[in-house]
């Protein structure tokens, strides 16, 4: 069996006054840049128009051969100058936008090749800021880079306000159900009914290719025939995460301009060791050529992706000299950054380091680099996640703070999951999940009840309803806490359904129909547990479906008998989807009895009381998305045992003089045959 975890807003314009950046060309490092960004409506992607040409060097002015330097962290929080030699300049790089080549020395960089987490870095020449180290090829034998150009980065929008619940979501979400991108949620979905439905809905029929992004991430899919001149991805800095944890992470991110790794993580709630017990409070600071980290989550588990600091304008920091996700309004702290070493790599070498200190949050999130506020607080969403088992040995409460992004909320709160569950030792090797507890959405609340057994424990299908709830076409909810408890049985008490059986198929109105559905429990005896449903008293005379099976199936059923029910057109809808598919669970048995049909739904619309001739048109046209409405009679009861699935479709006979006919058991269950006959089934 299976014991692992399966895993804006204005513009600025370039008239910039008092523009200040003290840098001398021996100086290690240049002061801040007290530059005041003037808000403008439009832009003019060709305006050279330099501010301050003392100052600034535009590409424009720039030749092959020209040299200077740049900035950046190697180890520790000491900045270090390594040399640049300009190539070329290439236009229109990417629309409306240049970029400068060099070849850089230095710093090792001829062993290393540039690294990921240099993103960023300001290169100099004559003293004055030409822009940031931005681009790279993989597997390149020498260290040259594309530069982001400053004039490029001067032109980031800036919004006029402080951060807002908004901005956790970001102007520019990229619709990654809807566009096909973020496959690993999208093939949780696909694999399991009810869900299934809502990301088709979202990515289209048949949905998206895995080697390709969604619209608006970080890196388009790269074409056959070669490398090309992208993004440096930048180091996830992983702390307290196994290597269960950085894999699903690794998988999650890919394409994404995210590298994780494991490293460590410092905080007042952790010993500094090392060389940062040398540092003293405020040490670190966010200035040119200095690390920044952008967390994600903290707390017992952290997550931070590392860059470095471009430039200070008054209270905004500009990094990265490319997008994070091009979500454009963001909020997500920025931090101080500890660099612990340099890790070469023949494929991509890059930054190993740690959070050290959130000094704001950030504001903005474009093609061009990112921008933070010092000062600002970054949205929080608290994460208690209760871990207990039938033993004692591994109860355990595990705290984290999540900065929720559409991006990467999901991914991170899987990984907490998984990084609590496996905290101290794997799963056992058969083991039974229950996982209860409730996600606050502002006002709403999702609760959450539900049981796997061994190798069908899936975290990330347990944050389904936040991935959905979260970046949706419709209306996105804002996190505002989670609280889950976790309990871990070193038994498997999953069963199959292998016999399902009806007393009789003839049965008169107000009749007691009974059956009876064997199961068959991992290590245990099979035994059956019955089920009764009572002929409503006016069910006139004729043929009718039954359905008995497990939550799968019975969810399956639901979706296909009212698929407007899974096809929402608002968030309301969206959210009473996400609920009704919660309430299925999977310790249940179900059954329904379809009774005559009083109507017609499609994937927009449910249609009752219609003419019975309307009924009978919709029914008889095969390539018709709408299906006959039936009344029905529902029910459910405990199975005490976690069904893996299976169940069988019956149709019975109604007649005021039934007789007593008995239907002989089913020698077993190859498995639902997966519909009624007449409106989808076979």
């Amino acid at each position: 069996m299976k014991n692992s975890v399966r895993i804006g807003a204005a513009a600025s314009a370039l008239a910039l006054a008092a523009a200040t950046v003290c840098t001398a060309a021996t100086a290690p490092a240049p002061a801040h840049v007290t530059l005041q960004p003037r808000h403008a409506a439009v832009v003019n992607p060709n305006n050279f128009q330099n501010p301050d040409p003392a100052r600034f060097l535009f590409e424009n002015k720039i030749t092959p051969g020209m040299t200077g330097y740049g900035l950046t962290v190697m180890h520790g929080d000491k900045i270090q100058k390594f040399h640049v030699t300009v190539i070329d300049v290439i236009s229109n790089f990417q629309p409306e936008m240049n970029a400068i080549l060099v070849r850089c020395s230095g710093l090792g960089l001829k062993h290393s090749g540039i690294i990921e987490g240099m993103s960023g870095s300001p290169v100099f020449i004559h003293g004055k800021l030409i822009g940031a180290i931005a681009f790279g090829w993989a597997r390149s034998k020498d260290p040259i880079s594309g530069v982001q150009p400053i004039r490029q980065m001067l032109r980031i929008p800036m919004p006029r306000h402080k951060p807002t619940l908004a901005d956790a979501r970001g102007g520019g979400s990229d619709f990654r159900w809807r566009a096909g991108g973020h496959n690993i949620w999208r093939a949780c979905a696909l694999s399991r009914p009810g869900w299934a439905n809502l990301a088709r809905q979202f990515g289209g029929v048949g949905g998206g290719s895995s080697a390709t992004s969604g619209f608006g991430s970080h890196t388009l899919a790269v074409p056959a025939g070669g490398p090309r001149m992208e993004p440096l991805a930048s180091p996830l800095m992983l702390s307290n995460a196994s290597p269960t944890v950085v894999k699903f992470l690794t998988q999650a991110f890919a394409g994404r301009g995210l590298t994780p790794l494991a490293a460590g993580a410092a905080g007042s709630a952790t010993p500094l060791l090392g060389g940062m017990k040398a540092l003293k409070p405020g040490d670190l600071k966010l200035v040119p050529g200095a690390a920044i980290a952008v967390p994600l989550m903290t707390g017992d588990m952290d997550a931070c992706a590392i860059g470095t600091v471009t430039a200070v304008v008054g209270k905004h920091v500009y990094a990265f000299g490319h997008n994070f996700f091009a979500q454009g309004r963001i909020n997500l702290p920025i931090a101080t950054s500890y660099i612990y070493t340099i890790l070469p790599d023949l494929k991509s070498s890059f930054k190993i380091g740690t959070t050290y200190h959130v000094k704001g949050a950030l504001l903005t999130d474009e093609m061009t680099g990112i921008v933070g506020g010092l000062g600002l607080k970054p949205l929080r969403v608290p994460v208690e996640i209760e871990v207990r088992n039938h033993t004692g040995t591994l109860n355990r409460n595990f705290h984290y703070t999540l900065y929720p992004s559409p991006h990467t909320t999901p991914e991170m709160l899987t990984a907490a999951l998984a990084a609590s569950l496996t905290a101290q030792r794997k799963l056992p090797h058969n083991y039974t999940v229950h996982l209860s507890g409730k996600i606050a959405f502002g006002h709403t609340v999702l609760r959450l009840d539900q049981r796997d057994d061994t190798g069908n424990f899936d975290p990330k299908a347990t944050m389904l309803p936040v991935a959905m709830l979260t970046d949706n076409p419709f209306q996105d909810r804002h996190l505002k806490s989670i609280k889950i408890k976790v309990n871990v049985d070193s038994a498997d008490h999953g069963a199959q359904i292998t016999n399902v059986s009806l007393r009789r198929s003839h049965v008169a109105p107000g009749d007691m129909l009974k059956a009876f559905v064997t199961l068959k429990p991992y290590d245990g005896k099979s035994r059956s547990v019955e089920m009764k449903v009572r002929i409503p008293v006016n069910t006139a005379d004729g043929q009718y479906q039954l359905f008995i099976g497990s939550a799968t199936q019975a969810l399956g059923e639901d979706a296909m008998l009212f698929p407007d029910r899974f096809s929402p057109h608002n968030g309301h809808e969206l959210l009473a989807a996400v609920r009704r598919i919660l309430g299925y669970k999977n310790n249940r048995l179900y059954l329904r009895l379809l009774l005559a049909p009083h109507g017609t739904a499609s994937s927009s619309v449910e249609l009752p009381n219609l003419p019975m001739t309307r009924v009978a048109m919709v029914a008889a046209n095969a390539s018709s998305d709408t299906v006959p409405l039936f009344n029905s009679v529902a029910k459910s009861v405990p199975a005490h045992a976690v069904i893996e699935g299976g169940g069988q479709n019956f149709t019975i006979t109604v007649a005021r003089h039934a007789d007593n006919r008995f239907v002989p058991k089913h020698p077993g269950m190859p498995g639902f045959p997966g519909g009624f006959p007449g409106f989808g089934g076979s």
